[in-house]
């Protein structure tokens, strides 16, 4: 194999490294020869593990193994395992290999190249036959036999989520999971069906790498190979189980004991139970295993409960079982005993208001569990939050049924509460209790509000003092005339809140207040609405330009129709010859009432100017530019091109159609403006010259349009701007 090439070479120029220093530094080697060996397995067990994931791609099947010394030193036994079921099926019919590298000899590295090869034939499961006499007295065997040479594979009962998940997996799954659970049982088995191995040749003094692969073709499955590194004198004790803990209750007891520091250690354990605190036995046949945890997640600790009598002192301990079928230590005993706890509580069943501060609290409790009872006792919380409620009386009297309380408070929460003679408790139901109350809360007060760039509003004000305070209803309007609307759905429980608003809304200002609700559903007045400016985001509507003239000394006078938008402040005029690439600004107009202006730019003559207009509102926003207008340097706008224009009202068809005549030939095309009520013009169709009428059927009844009409003529001036108004 290439990897085995590879490990030659690298093991070669290791030594040759160690001979030359050896010679030289013969000291400095007896320190350090330990560390050297390390270094060299690490970076054998790098580049082979490289060298597996070059080959296998990311879609390889793993394959884990672990290795243990056996007590005598005598031997070293391997398990391992694959990821993949299919795999796992495949290496029963391949087998396995296991190569043995001598690595270290008495702590020194090994002089010549020594590769063992554990088994000449791959090694796989034993025959069907041989499994007969060990499945006789082993069951983990029989489940192995079974999962690989059944002929069905079904699991009964149902004992646990795990159970309930494998069933429904299919056969080979099954199988597979089943198989390896039961090799982590019984090296024997795990032997027998070929994940598992005794090396019985190792020498003392001598430590191996082990290489463990899959005699699988490449092009049936690609698997990575698992590496152990272990030393025949590196015998060690197995770990006893810790952190064991037993919780006793009524007829139960539940175990818990730490499984992930001990997870390389143990796979199963059994737990062991003892009356006296000397002789111990198991609970179960069969040992305990994690997986069946029904949490779904690793918690890092294995629980079990075991049913128990009451009064019975009882002790615990737990054994761990290795995947080699070693019985580690038991852990620490635990002692404790179950106790009977009372399985009812009491029922608070009438309450009677005596006066205004004084109330009668009854309650029932079952006569059968009446003689476990040593006191009772009574509890109050003001809202019936979750850990508010407070003793107010400590001791009553286990036969008492009823007891006076005061002094009450606006709204009270009663429970009663049961104790046992072992102190254990068993509580009612919270029960309200409240006298007489139709004065609501005082009017908050304070309210203050501000808002931010992004539209977030944010209200604060003094808090009630009231006891019985359920909390504050937020009002909303959009107009201070107007019924102020509900904005939360139930009551806000601090004196502070945030809503955010939508700010491209025509509405500049919005209004809050707020009221007080107290427990019994009294509502306060409405404090005095505040008053939020909304920051403005919304640009004005365009001016639109609508007239021109050239006088005989090559100035152009501007006429247009300002912003219909009332937080206009300014208007901005641009200019531009047909061959500037930007606009160059001429004017800013800062008196709103001004609709013309004269440009006295000099051009020669047939040059074609461009204008726009742009409103700028009291928050910097910039409206779109108008319709660019076109004029002719040096040259009088012709007059008269528009004539007779009206608007006709066809209420059958549901439509309008503007018309006009015209008294030039040369005109390119006809631009139409629509604006209905107060709204501002804006295009709605270009016609060609050719046409001097358009109809409009995106009408709507009870409103005002107007219209306007502009000519265009083929030498690109632009013609006088005319407008009519109906009402439909």
């Amino acid at each position: 194999m290439d990897s085995e090439i590879y490990f030659m070479n690298l093991y070669i120029f290791v030594q040759n490294i160690y001979n030359i220093i050896k010679v030289n530094m013969l000291f400095f080697i007896q320190k350090c020869r330990y560390a050297l060996a390390i270094i060299a397995i690490y970076m054998f067990c790098s580049s082979s593990y490289l060298y597996s994931q070059k080959k296998s791609a990311t879609n390889s099947t793993t394959i884990k193994a672990i290795g243990r010394v056996d007590g005598c030193g005598c031997s070293i036994k391997l398990r391992w395992s694959l990821s993949d079921p299919y795999a796992w099926k495949l290496a029963n019919n391949y087998g396995y290999f296991i190569d043995r590298y001598t690595v270290l000899k008495n702590g020194e590295l090994s002089v010549s190249s020594s590769k063992t090869r554990l088994s000449t034939t791959p090694i796989k499961p034993k025959p069907l036959k041989e499994w007969e006499a060990i499945c006789q007295t082993d069951d983990n065997a029989a489940i192995i036999a079974q999962g690989i040479y059944g002929e069905d594979f079904e699991i009964s009962g149902s004992y646990s989520k795990l159970a309930n998940i494998i069933n429904q997996s299919n056969n080979l799954t099954q199988r597979f999971t089943f198989s390896l659970m039961a090799a982590d049982r019984s090296f024997n088995a795990a032997c027998m069906a070929g994940l598992g191995w005794n090396d019985s040749t190792v020498k003392r003094g001598e430590k191996y790498l082990y290489k463990i692969y899959p005699n699988i073709l490449k092009e049936k499955a690609v698997c990575d190979t698992a590496l152990v590194f272990i030393g025949s004198d590196e015998t060690s004790l197995l770990p006893k189980p810790i952190d064991i803990y037993a919780a006793y209750g009524d007829n139960s007891v539940l175990l818990s004991w730490d499984t992930k520091l001990l997870k390389s250690y143990y796979s199963t354990y059994f737990i062991e139970r003892s009356e006296d605190g000397v002789l111990f036995k198991s609970l179960s046949q069969l040992p305990f295993s994690t997986l069946n945890d029904e949490s779904g997640k690793d918690s890092g600790r294995a629980f079990f409960t075991d049913t128990i009598q009451n009064n019975l002192t009882l002790s615990y301990r737990v054994k761990g079982i290795s995947p080699f079928g070693e019985y580690g230590p038991p852990s620490e005993v635990v002692q404790g005993k179950g106790k009977t706890v009372l399985a009812v509580a009491p029922n608070i069943n009438n309450t009677q208001i005596l006066n205004d501060s004084t109330a009668l609290i009854g309650w029932e409790f079952p006569e059968e569990a009446a003689a476990l009872v040593d006191h009772f006792e009574l509890n109050r919380s003001a809202n019936n939050a979750d850990n508010s409620f407070v003793q107010v009386i400590a001791r009553i009297d286990a036969k008492q049924r009823e007891v006076r309380f005061s002094p009450l408070l606006p709204a009270n929460y009663f429970t009663v509460t049961a104790v046992d003679k072992n102190g254990n408790k068993r509580s009612s139901f919270p029960y309200l209790v409240q006298a007489v109350d139709s004065i609501p809360p005082a009017v908050p007060s304070g309210l203050e509000a501000k808002i931010d760039s992004m539209g977030t509003v944010s209200l604060q004000w003094a808090a009630n003092k009231e006891p019985d305070l359920l909390g504050y209803v937020i009002l909303r309007g959009n107009n201070k005339k107007e019924e102020p609307a509900i904005i939360n759905s139930k009551p806000q429980t601090e004196n502070i809140f945030q809503e955010k608003i939508n700010l491209n809304t025509l509405n500049g200002k919005i209004y809050y207040s707020v009221m007080a609700l107290d427990r019994r559903m009294n509502q306060s007045k409405a404090c005095r609405a505040v008053e939020v400016i909304k920051p403005d985001r919304i640009p004005p509507s365009s001016p639109v330009l609508i007239d021109s003239k050239v006088s005989a000394n090559g100035k152009t006078t501007l006429a247009w129709i300002n912003s219909s938008s009332d937080d206009v402040v300014s208007h901005r005029l641009y200019r531009k010859t047909e061959q500037d690439t930007a606009w160059t600004t001429i004017a800013t107009i800062s008196d709103v009432k001004i609709t013309q202006i004269e440009d006295t730019v000099s051009a020669s003559e047939g040059t074609l100017l461009l204008y726009s207009l742009r409103a700028i509102d009291r928050s910097n926003n910039i409206s779109e530019p108008s319709p660019v207008w076109k004029v002719i340097a040096h040259a009088k706008q012709q007059t008269g091109q528009l004539k007779n224009l009206r608007a006709d009202i066809d209420r059958i068809n549901h439509s309008i159609t503007i018309s006009w005549k015209t008294s030039s030939t040369d005109i390119a095309e006809y631009t139409i403006y629509k604006a209905k009520n107060n709204e501002p013009l804006s295009t709605l169709q270009v016609l060609p010259g050719t046409q001097a009428f358009y109809t409009d059927n995106n009408l709507a009844v009870s409103n005002v349009y107007r219209y306007a009409v502009r000519a265009t003529l083929k030498n690109g001036k632009m013609g006088e701007w005319k407008e009519v108004t109906t009402e439909y």
